[in-house]
């Protein structure tokens, strides 16, 4: 429960939510719907992914007079088309890049098929396993080939 002093009237708290996930630069092509009765925070739509619904979450919590929050986001990356390739690496990078301590600058990315092979350097082993763990978590990823070395001289 999130416990903010300050009491709003559901207007002022809905229009403080919107102007949060609007500022929040990882939702610009999200639309998410904000309804607020008494302090409590519905949202509702859908989002790409799960570092959307984080975000949306995230962005609604920093409102002044939101008390709690429901999300009814659903996923929807693709509007039913299969995941690319292309898109495949593209999300991979963007997981590699994200609020990791994993160095990735030193990782290579390929995909074929939904399979995604990871080449490069890393300094400890735990960052070599780190990165299969997040690369198999992502939606259309059929596997991973991990040939990450770990080189404590990075």
């Amino acid at each position: 429960m999130i416990t903010n002093a300050i009491r709003m009237s559901d207007a002022e708290v809905r229009e403080g939510v919107l102007r949060e996930l609007r500022m929040d630069s990882r939702l610009k092509e999200t639309r998410v719907e904000v309804t607020v009765r008494e302090g409590f925070v519905t949202l509702a739509g859908t989002v790409a992914g799960s570092s959307e619904l984080l975000a949306a979450y995230e962005s609604a919590e920093r409102s002044p007079g939101v008390y709690e929050i429901a999300s009814e986001l659903r996923l929807n990356p693709y509007d039913g088309r299969a995941r690319t390739d292309a898109d495949i690496a593209e999300a991979v990078r963007g997981a590699l890049g994200r609020g990791t301590q994993i160095p990735h600058e030193h990782i290579q990315v390929a995909v074929s098929n939904g399979w995604v092979a990871l080449h490069g350097k890393v300094g400890l082993p735990e960052d070599r396993e780190n990165v299969e763990r997040l690369v198999r978590s992502l939606e259309g990823v059929r596997g991973v080939y991990n040939l990450v070395e770990a080189d404590s001289g990075l």
